[in-house]
């Protein structure tokens, strides 16, 4: 008998000391691609992340910013799933900017 910590259950190992397939049924993290962009827009820095949802990358992708950067993206694949400022911050300055010019 083994126990891990992680399903903090105690596992019966097979007559061969092997845990069964199912033992380790963990569910797969999602891996990110955080990016930091500084002001003109380009890639400062990025690096890739597993964690176990879009929050937990959201709040890693703040820890891990440098006040150098301008903006973050979170992505996961191809999919942006978050950005700061938003782009719809980001328009609606530049709109204020325009008129008060």
């Amino acid at each position: 008998m083994s126990f891990d910590i992680r399903a903090m259950v105690a596992q019966k190992a097979n007559k061969r000391g092997r845990y069964s397939q199912e033992s380790f049924s963990e569910p797969i993290m999602p891996a990110y691609e955080i990016c930091y962009l500084d002001q003109d827009g380009s890639l400062t820095y990025k690096f890739s992340a597993t964690c176990d949802d879009d929050q937990r990358a959201k709040i890693l992708a703040h820890a891990m910013k440098l006040p150098s950067a301008k903006r973050l993206e979170v992505w996961s694949g191809d999919a942006l799933i978050y950005t700061r400022p938003s782009l719809v911050l980001e328009r609606r300055m530049m709109d204020r900017q325009q008129l008060s010019a």
